[in-house]
Parts: structure tokens; C-alpha cells; sequence
């Protein structure tokens, strides 16, 4: 398949350039934003696991300082034995715990390099004073969900956040026992520090998250960076973001890239989050810049290519528009321009040969034409006109050797007519109205000698009746027709009928008679000119000659019926300038 068939070899060489400067522009542009996109997610899936990693790393290191301080305070066994003791204590004595009880917690919070709160829940009223910071009685806290999850599973320690005053706590509580009865607990004690901390180390180590998530290990948000609430189905959808790869997730309509990081025993993991677009950010106004950059080179390439194309073709003008003229059929030679291009002057020298060649064989051609088609006319018009003015004048010989005078007469009146219609009218052409007069002349020539034998029925319209035939077209068929059809039947008389159709720009003729017909073999030697029907094949070459060699006639038949001969000549009225000589 050609590619621009329709274009010059200045466009075709101008495009050519363009196409392969587009081609190496938009590979390199492509590779490169293909580049940058791949490094810009590894780049965002590698700091997110650091700032991941270290943050849960920094987290867990900060509540295993809570767990220790709350396992140092909550196995001073001197603590559960206050608790568990039965007896009704005096007022002095309650305050004794209480202050042993604020000195214990106090000890233990030295402990832990966190601002915690370190808070007791007896589950006896008479053992120590309440003040509501240290010391808070169990009743308070028997609706907390902390609580009721304790006395259904009994664990070591029980992590919850909580909100109080309006700030929210990360809490470990843990239960305290009889030491004499390890089944009967005696109290709580509960650390806790302001979630604000974990928040800090997130931003500490956030690098480039947007977003950070301390989970524990059932999947519930311990906080987050930006003290955002996730929905149900989101926050679940957290602890299973693989450690391995970069994941993707679709929140509130933003796109996220996230990549989760565990601490070694697996009790706590964070999700770092950065939306994809800010991942890209960079790579969109790089994109934009680097497209700016090749669009320029595009223009740049654009203008110096149709310069380079240009003075290539420049030379080559003259001779593109001289060959664009003689294509509208207008010839002449052309100078060869003061270009110093020995490959262009030989170019246009041949042209220049090529062009004077043409003219006089053009010249030769169309005289030996015309001069060919004038002899072959004459010639075979003059084969036409003898043969029938033979015929004719043997018949009145006849008649007047019989003493019919008025037979005689009559038919010397149509043979006059006949005459005067064929030789009397300019040019080759004539109306196909005139040639069938023509031909009604020729029948009364005909029935003078056969007794009125013949009948010609002609049913044509009268819109075709002014279309232009090659005289002398129609009388040697309708003779065929009368001396080798109707007169060679046993009783020798018969009609010849004349139609005729117009099809597209063709005009179809059809003669027909019930004579004796004509046998396949019979018209296979008319075509291939085996026969004495010389007007028959003259015809034939006329039409031919004047029309082309897809007109002419047609001849079918079927022996002992009919003959039918169709003749097509292309539709011009009997004006048209091209056809009258």
C-alpha cells in the first residue's frame, strides 16, 4: 500500500524528515516519562518502607517502655497484699496505703522515659483513700469496655484508647490478684500517655507520608498521623496491606499508594500512605516541561526540514509545473534554470525532447488519422452506394422491359428521394428521423418490385428520433432483412419492424423481420466476414470506426422464425458538433 499517493516529492521528502524527527521526539519522550514514572514509585514504595519501619521500630520501643513500667508497678506484691487485705481499716490507715500506693507509682513511672499517668482501681472501698488521679474506685470503671473485655479474657495486659478531657490516651491496664488467691482479683492498674506522642515520632520519620497508621495486631487504629477517623471497611482493609510490595487503595476518592511494617513479635505495625498524584507530582510538571522542550524542537525541526526540503525542490519547480500543464494537455518546452545542476539540466533537456517528440507525433497522428478514417469512410460508403444503385437500376430495367411505366415512375420518384436524402445532406451524420425516411424510400423502391410484400412497421419515440446516426446505417440490414429473410420464404412476403430504446448514453436500434431466420452457423461466418453480406459488415466497420469497438451490431435468430439485428451507436443529438463532419 502506497503512503501518500497524492502528494509531491517535496512533501513526500519534507514528511519523511518530519516523520523520523517525530519518530526519535516522541521514543525518547515516551522512555523517559516511562522512566521517570517507574523510579518515582520505586522511590515512593522504598521511603515508604524506611519511614514505615522506623516509625513502628521508634512506637514499640516507646510502649515496651509503658509495659515495663506497668509490670514494675503491677508485681510489687506489696501493692496486691494492701489490696487483698479483708479487714475494715481506719481512716489513718487508708491514708498509709494511699501514700505507699503514690510512692510505688511514683518509683515506677521513673521508669519509663514517657509522661505516663500510672492510676489504680482497687475492687475494695476500705483499703486505701480514692483521690481521683492515683486512686479511683473499681465501681467507676465496671461500664468501661476495657473492663468487660478483662473479665471475659483474661490476659496480661489489655490495650485500648481512650479520650478524657478531650485528649486522646494510649492505655495499658493490667489485673492484680490475691497473692494468697490467685484467682480473686483485687484491682487494676492502668498507665497511660497522651497519643500525641506517637503522633510526634510519625512526623518525626514521616519523610514523604502523607499519612501514617498505628495498628495493633487485630487490625484496630491505635492513631494515626493525622488524627483522621477511617471508616469501618477501610480501617479493616489496613492489616492486610502487604509488607513485601507496594499496595494501592482508593479512599474518599483518592488513590493511595501504602505499605505496612511490623514490629518483630508482630503485636504492632504501621501503614505508611502517600496519594499517587503527589508521587507523580513531580513527573506531571516534568512531563509538561520536557513536552514544551520537544515541541519546540518539533517547530524548530519543522521550519529547518521544509527549508532543507524546499531548496532541495526549489530547482525542480519549473519542471513539475510543466509537466502539470501538459497534463491538462498544453505542451511546451521550458529553459533550464541557471541553477548549476547538471542532474536537473539533463532532466529538463530530455523533457524538452520528450515535449517536441510528442507535437509531431500528435501532428502525424492525428492527419494519417483523419486521413485513414476519411478513405476507410469513403471506401466503404462507396461499397454501400454502388451495391444498392446496382440492384436498383436493374429493377427498373426490368420494369421498363415489361412496359410498366408507372411502376417505372414511381420508382424513379423514391429513388430520387432516396438519393437526394443520402447525398444531399452535409457531413456523415444525419437524423435518425432522415435515415428512416430514408429507409421508407427504400421499401416503396422494394414493394414496386415485389408486389407490395413488405410491410415496415417502425415504432420508435419520438425523443430518439433526433439522435445522430452515420448515414446509410439502417438500409443495407433492412435489405439483408427483405432479400435473405422475407423473399426466401416459400410465400415471399413478410414485415420488417423497426424499435428503439435509449439506455444510459447508448442508443440501441433493433430490426427485426419474420423471414426465414438464421441458423448459429450462419451468423459465426458473418462475424468472422465469410460471407457475401458485404453491407452487413460494413455497417459493422462503421460504427466501429466512428464509435469504438464496443459499438456496432449484434445479430441473433432462430431458422424458420425471425432475424433480429441490434445496432448500438452512443446517444448524441444530431447538434452535437463532435459528430457532424
Amino acid at each position: 500500500m502506497r503512503l501518500m499517493p497524492n502528494t509531491g516529492i517535496k512533501y513526500k521528502l519534507f514528511m519523511s524528515q518530519i516523520s523520523l524527527i517525530l519518530v526519535a521526539v516522541l521514543s525518547f519522550f515516551v522512555i523517559s516519562v516511562s522512566y521517570f514514572i517507574v523510579k518515582a514509585k520505586n522511590d515512593a514504595e522504598v521511603n515508604l518502607r524506611y519511614a514505615s519501619s522506623i516509625t513502628v521500630s521508634n512506637i514499640s520501643n516507646e510502649i515496651n517502655s509503658m509495659e515495663t513500667c506497668i509490670y514494675f508497678a503491677s508485681y510489687n506484691t506489696d501493692i496486691a497484699s494492701i489490696l487483698s487485705d479483708e479487714e475494715e481499716l481506719s481512716v489513718f490507715d487508708m491514708w498509709g496505703n494511699y501514700n505507699y500506693v503514690c510512692r510505688s507509682l511514683n518509683l515506677s513511672q521513673l521508669n519509663c522515659k514517657l509522661p505516663v499517668t500510672l492510676t489504680l482501681y482497687p475492687t475494695s472501698d476500705n483499703i486505701v483513700i480514692y483521690d481521683g488521679l492515683y486512686t479511683v474506685s473499681a465501681d467507676t470503671i465496671k461500664t468501661a469496655k476495657w473492663y468487660r473485655d478483662s473479665e471475659k479474657n483474661s490476659t496480661k495486659f489489655h490495650y485500648f484508647t481512650e479520650t478524657e478531657d478531650d485528649i486522646s490516651k494510649f492505655c495499658i491496664v493490667n489485673t492484680l490478684y490475691n497473692p494468697d488467691n490467685l484467682s480473686e482479683v483485687v484491682g487494676y492498674i492502668k498507665i497511660s500517655t497522651d497519643l500525641s506522642i506517637f503522633r510526634d515520632i510519625m512526623q518525626d520519620f514521616a519523610m514523604t507520608n502523607e499519612e501514617s497508621i498505628l495498628l495493633n495486631n487485630d487490625g484496630d487504629i491505635i492513631c494515626t498521623l493525622s488524627g483522621k477517623s477511617y471508616a469501618a471497611d477501610i480501617a479493616g482493609s489496613f492489616i492486610n496491606i502487604s509488607s513485601d510490595k507496594l499496595d494501592t487503595l482508593k479512599i474518599d476518592r483518592t488513590k493511595y499508594f501504602l505499605i505496612q511494617s511490623k514490629t518483630e513479635d508482630e503485636r504492632y505495625s504501621t501503614v505508611g500512605l502517600q496519594a499517587v498524584s503527589s508521587v507523580y507530582k513531580d513527573i506531571y510538571f516534568m512531563a509538561v516541561i520536557l513536552l514544551i522542550i520537544l515541541l519546540l524542537i518539533i517547530i524548530i525541526s519543522f521550519v529547518v526540514s521544509h527549508l532543507i526540503s524546499g531548496s532541495i525542490i526549489s530547482s525542480l519547480d519549473t519542471l513539475i509545473n510543466a509537466m502539470k500543464m501538459s497534463k491538462l494537455g498544453e505542451l511546451k518546452t521550458i529553459e533550464a534554470p541557471n541553477s548549476g545542476n547538471n542532474e536537473l539540466n539533463d532532466a529538463i533537456n530530455a523533457y524538452n525532447n520528450m515535449v517536441t517528440n510528442i507535437e509531431n507525433l500528435i501532428e502525424y497522428n492525428n492527419s494519417h488519422l483523419e486521413t485513414l478514417k476519411k478513405y476507410e469512410f469513403n471506401f466503404l460508403q462507396m461499397q454501400i452506394k454502388p451495391h444498392f444503385l446496382y440492384n436498383t437500376l436493374n429493377l427498373i430495367q426490368c420494369l421498363a422491359k415489361e412496359n410498366k411505366p408507372d411502376d417505372v415512375t414511381a420508382l424513379i420518384k423514391n429513388l430520387s428521394k432516396f438519393y437526394r436524402t443520402s447525398l444531399h445532406t452535409k457531413g456523415d451524420f444525419v437524423k435518425i428521423e432522415n435515415e428512416l425516411e430514408h429507409i421508407s424510400y427504400y421499401v416503396a423502391i422494394e414493394n414496386v418490385k415485389h408486389d407490395n410484400s413488405i410491410k415496415l412497421d417502425i415504432d420508435i419515440s419520438e425523443d430518439i428520433m433526433n439522435f445522430s446516426i452515420p448515414k446509410i446505417t439502417l438500409q443495407p440490414i433492412v435489405e439483408n432483412s427483405i432479400i435473405h429473410g422475407i423473399l426466401e420464404k416459400e410465400q415471399p412476403q413478410g414485415t420488417v419492424s423497426i424499435t428503439a430504446k435509449k439506455e444510459n448514453d447508448d442508443i440501441y436500434i433493433y430490426i427485426k423481420d419474420d423471414g426465414v431466420g438464421i441458423s448459429p452457423a450462419k451468423i459465426e461466418e458473418i462475424k468472422k466476414g465469410e460471407t457475401d453480406r458485404i453491407g452487413v459488415l460494413n455497417t459493422d466497420k462503421r460504427l466501429k470506426l466512428f464509435f469504438g469497438n464496443e459499438y456496432g451490431l449484434t445479430i441473433e435468430g432462430k431458422e424458420n422464425e425471425y432475424t433480429l439485428v441490434t445496432i448500438k451507436i452512443k446517444g448524441v443529438k444530431f447538434y452535437d458538433k463532435n459528430y457532424d463532419c
